[in-house]
């Protein structure tokens, strides 16, 4: 996830400063409890994963699928130590077969498969209508529409849309097409920003000139003042969508079956120096932000946990047309000439640059923004291409480039259809470490593709993610509401307020223990806040010990009161309760606007 700022730091949004109140012990009637309605949020239960499920392709050395494996014929590691398969299935053709008994003889199948029954696949959509052109991301979409036949009875499709701040569930879980279709064609008129996006990067073009401000001879460059806020900018932009794609993945989490994530990426950098420098030909010494593993592994590892294959769909397609693309008579930049001069006919690359891809508005002032520059235009697809690739490899799907965009959910529905399906106990000891996954085939002849570790996550964490996800989603299931209430605002100075807050914790949703004559209850109090432009603040975490000398009414609630500091801004905050011992969540969402 993104490093959140501090309060000296965050100087366009918000970080909240919580002071801890009076709590106040005794049970209090319902009706004196809070007057507002809750809003509903998006939070389930933690999920306690024990077992992990492994979707493994087999293939041999031409690439053909390879059917009729025992569990004997596989060899599992976690960390490197040997660890047996606990379920085993066969999935040929979405039916479940038979698995042919070897020298241990017959597993336990995967919970939910039954040989002979059609195995249903999920389909989760993310939709990024931050970084693509309206064009791109429509064709992406109108493909998907149109091969919505290749859905079984049994599988079913949820869509999200993600604008840089708000995700937005366009559809649960369904299997009818009708609702599907209608979800889609909502898509396809909802704004995209990649004009925007393409705009920025031609400011920092624009700002270069002839050269950088420090040159090392023989060694490298250090990028120049531009260069540097672009790079933060664009790296802040691809970890905002990496934290929605991962909330999307959380809040999904529950499905029985195959789970696949098509991720329909507009262009999300490996490396945002490199889009950043204008030179594509001197290696750049700095390091900003977070780069390729690092930034796209809190999906990876979301994926992982929760058992979806990523398959990112790159929604530009080929944009460039040879190895360099200079400025056309029309006046285009190296860096958006490409986006006018479209792609061939027949997908491929080369020096002619084929017939105009329509729709790209040109404008004398988009282009007059940017100076020459010897950018490689490829070489920015590559480093778009490489950071989705990341995502496929790490969870044992693959991704979707070029014209495989336009039978997206064709191809992805064609390499869901067989594979193997293992299972083995995670020993999960919930302290936020990664495991590595490795799968082999005892023939050497065959290859293997599957997921490649898996995170054992934190109650405290993944609480955490509910609450990150909560900002990001306007509204979903909830496992309890929080009735909240805010006090009076008041200022403090010229830029903050501070909010006071009276939380009513439901009596049901807590765990009490015994302790001595009196019962206990450790919960955790979260506040996250969000600002009109997506900034999100950090995440303080209070801890709450609760005692009683009797048991409580279950339809009483808990009275406590807090305040927090806020910059005078529009906010979307959150207000979120954790039972540890339970997994429970209560929560609200509530609009600030001092």
């Amino acid at each position: 996830m993104r490093t959140k700022k501090s309060l000296s730091q965050f100087d366009r949004g918000l970080v909240l400063a919580v002071a801890l109140a009076a709590l106040v012990l005794g049970i209090v009637a319902v009706g004196e409890a809070v007057a507002e309605e809750p809003q509903s949020s998006i939070f389930g239960d933690v999920i306690d994963v024990r077992i992990v499920n492994l979707e493994v392709v087999v293939t041999d050395r031409q690439g053909n699928r390879v059917i009729g494996l025992a569990p004997d014929d596989f060899r599992l590691r976690v960390d490197g130590q040997e660890k047996p398969i606990e379920f085993f299935s066969e999935i040929a053709g979405g039916l479940a077969r038979e698995v042919a008994t070897s020298g241990s003889g017959a597993l336990p199948a995967t919970p939910g498969v039954e040989a002979g029954k059609v195995v249903g696949t999920n389909y989760l959509v993310f939709i990024d209508d931050f970084f693509p052109i309206k064009r791109d991301r429509n064709v992406v979409l109108e493909s998907i529409a149109r091969d919505l036949g290749n859905l079984r009875p049994e599988d079913r499709m949820a869509i999200v849309a993600f604008d840089g701040r708000r995700l937005d569930m366009l559809t649960s879980w369904t299997s009818s097409t009708t609702q599907l279709e209608r979800a889609l064609r909502q898509a396809r008129g909802r704004p995209a920003l990649g004009l925007q996006r393409r705009i920025e990067l031609a400011r920092v073009r624009a700002s270069q000139g002839n050269g950088f401000d420090s040159v090392l001879p023989n060694v490298g460059l250090l990028l120049g003042q531009e260069e540097r806020a672009y790079t933060e900018l664009l790296s802040d932009q691809t970890e905002r969508m990496v934290e929605a794609a991962a909330a999307s993945v959380r809040s999904f989490a529950a499905p029985d079956g195959r789970k696949v994530m098509m991720l329909l990426s507009g262009g999300w950098p490996f490396d945002p120096t490199q889009i950043a420098s204008s030179n594509s030909d001197v290696p750049v010494l700095e390091i900003l932000g977070n780069r390729g593993d690092r930034a796209f592994k809190p999906l990876a590892d979301m994926a992982n946990l929760f058992g979806y294959t990523l398959y990112p769909v790159d929604v530009p397609g080929l944009q460039y047309s040879g190895p360099t693309v200079d400025s056309n008579a029309g006046g285009l930049p190296n860096s958006l000439a490409s986006v006018q001069r479209g792609r061939r006919a027949d997908g491929t690359v080369g020096a002619d640059p084929g017939p105009v891809a329509p729709g790209f508005p040109t404008s004398n002032v988009t282009a007059n923004l940017v100076s020459q520059s010897s950018v490689d235009p490829l070489s920015i697809e590559h480093e778009l291409q490489a950071g989705i690739g990341i995502l496929a490899r790490r969870t044992g799907g693959r991704v979707l480039l070029n014209s495989n965009r336009k039978r997206a959910l064709e191809a992805v529905a064609q390499d869901t259809r067989s594979y193997y399906w293992l299972g083995f106990n995670a020993d999960r000891q919930r302290d936020d470490r990664e495991h590595k996954i490795e799968i082999e085939v005892r023939d050497p002849r065959l290859k293997v593709r599957t997921r490649r570790s898996f995170l054992d996550l934190s109650r405290q964490q993944e609480a955490n993610a509910m609450v990150e996800g909560s900002l990001l989603f306007g509204s979903g299931l909830s496992s309890g509401v929080l009735p909240v209430k805010l006090g009076e605002i008041r200022r403090l100075g010229r830029r903050f307020v501070e909010v006071p807050l009276t939380v009513a914790i439901p009596v049901e949703m807590i765990t009490l223990l015994a302790q001595g004559d009196s019962s206990v209850a450790a919960l955790e109090l979260r506040i996250a806040a969000m600002d009109e432009k997506g900034n999100q603040s950090e995440i303080p975490v209070l801890q709450l010990r609760l005692e009683a000398d009797k048991d409580p009414s279950p339809d009483g609630f808990v009275r406590y009161e807090t305040a927090f500091k806020m910059r005078r801004n529009k906010h979307d905050v959150v207000v979120a309760l954790f039972d540890p011992i339970s997994g429970r969540v209560a929560s609200n969402r509530i609009e600030v606007a001092p």
